[in-house]
């Protein structure tokens, strides 16, 4: 590189001439010299180590996933979306459309860890078609459960954002996920031709590195008969737990929202009935 050589030369020349009128011996000098070559070397040394520690910090900025306490056993012959706002809450689909009050509740009452979808799901535009084809590649490949809210659910005075990025326009449309009642991660469109959320390789990817599904899934009463039978195509098992739960109900929903909270961190395979 001759950019530095030129820099140190010059730098030395002015060390060596800026008092003219002092005469400096051969010794003298030499030593000057000496010290402005090992000041180079000493600079571009520590260039390199700064440049090292950058790159090391930047590389270690990994995402960590967040576990979701339940996630919603996938089934080619059922929706995967549940557009009804009244139903019960896993009734059917991976996708469960909620209401402004429903979110408030999830963030600051139950404070759970869950992954929601910012837009309207049930868009039969084309400029939402590759995304919803994305999103259906990753439930098939995930068991995941999602929430659902209309950026209108936020029109209103006194209703928070929770600092989601809420946007009725198209192509805008975005998924926040939360930890323990607090946002973590989020990213919006950026347009009807965003690469993230149009390629589903690409959004299952971004979406595995900060999500960790829970193998304690929600099934159906039609899915629990076939479990019944034979579970073996439920969790490649003869056998597997089965849990009943009314997720509605505040007091009844107290074992889900506390100990199971820790229990189904682990390997554990459990169907749960709503």
């Amino acid at each position: 590189m001759k950019i530095p050589s030129l820099f140190f030369s010059f730098l030395l020349r002015q060390v060596l001439f800026a008092i003219p009128k002092v005469l400096l011996h051969s010794p003298t000098r030499a030593c000057i010299i000496v010290f402005m070559r090992k000041t180079k070397f000493l600079f571009l040394a520590f260039s390199a180590l700064s440049l090292v520690g950058g790159l090391s910090a930047c590389s270690n900025d990994t995402p960590t996933p967040v576990a979701l306490e339940f996630g919603r056993k996938y089934d080619a012959d059922m929706p995967l979306w549940d557009s009804e706002p009244t139903s019960r809450t896993y009734k059917v689909g991976n996708l469960k459309l909620i209401g402004y009050t429903d979110l408030v509740g999830l963030i600051e009452s139950r404070k759970i860890s869950f992954v929601l979808f910012v837009g309207d799901a049930t868009s039969d535009c084309t400029c939402f078609s590759y995304f919803r084809d994305s999103l259906k590649s990753y439930i098939q490949s995930s068991n995941a459960f999602i929430y659902a809210i209309k950026p209108s659910e936020f029109n209103g005075d006194g209703k928070k954002t929770y600092a989601i990025n809420v946007s009725a326009d198209s192509g805008r449309e975005s998924i926040a996920i939360f930890e323990n009642g607090a946002l973590k991660y989020q990213r919006q469109r950026a347009g009807e031709n965003d690469a993230w959320s149009n390629d589903p390789t690409t959004f299952k990817n971004w979406m595995n590195a900060r999500v960790s599904v829970s193998s304690m899934l929600y099934i159906d009463l039609a899915q629990l008969e076939k479990i019944v039978v034979d579970s073996t195509p439920f969790n490649g098992l003869d056998h597997c737990t089965i849990g009943f739960f009314r997720d509605r109900c505040g007091d009844c929903r107290y074992l889900s929202d506390n100990l199971l909270k820790t229990y189904n961190l682990s390997t554990h395979v459990v169907a749960v009935v709503d």
